[in-house]
């Protein structure tokens, strides 16, 4: 089944993409905008996927907090992972939602990344699951939202 898919390209407002999304269902490819403020919930939001973990770009501030505490990690890490709760908090907002976290990162495959426990540990989602079982929540979801 083709969907469609809404694109941040700067031309439209976040709240002109989430109102046709709203209506049209499909495939939302957003960037930080899309981490905050918004509010789709059951059927308008059962996946989520990061492609990459929100690690702070380099800025005065940031380097003043390195500068301050004298160690680059412990101003990254937890600057990450606010960012990463904000954007994964998009998928759960209410106890009947249910959904799919998939972090595309390459460093999660890595059982020796560093800060891999530390992201695990500060996510409320926990469930690691199987190709068989994303196939199943899939063909759920679509039954239970979409009568497919």
């Amino acid at each position: 089944m083709p969907q469609k898919i809404f694109i941040d390209t700067g031309q439209m407002s976040q709240r002109d993409i989430i109102e046709q999304f709203k209506n049209e269902k499909g495939l939302i490819l957003g960037t930080g905008v899309f981490w905050e403020g918004i509010d789709l919930k059951k059927e308008y939001l059962t996946s989520l996927i990061i492609a990459q973990l929100p690690f702070p770009v380099p800025d005065p501030i940031i380097e003043n907090k390195i500068q301050k505490i004298g160690n680059r990690d412990k101003v990254v890490l937890p600057e990450m992972l606010i960012k990463l709760k904000q954007g994964v908090g998009r998928l759960i907002r209410s106890q009947s939602d249910v959904g799919l976290l998939t972090i595309l990162d390459n460093r999660m495959n890595n059982v020796n990344y560093r800060f891999r426990q530390d992201i695990f540990n500060s996510l409320t989602i926990k469930n690691e699951i199987t190709e068989n079982e994303i196939e199943s929540f899939q063909k759920d979801i679509n039954k239970r939202y979409f009568s497919i």
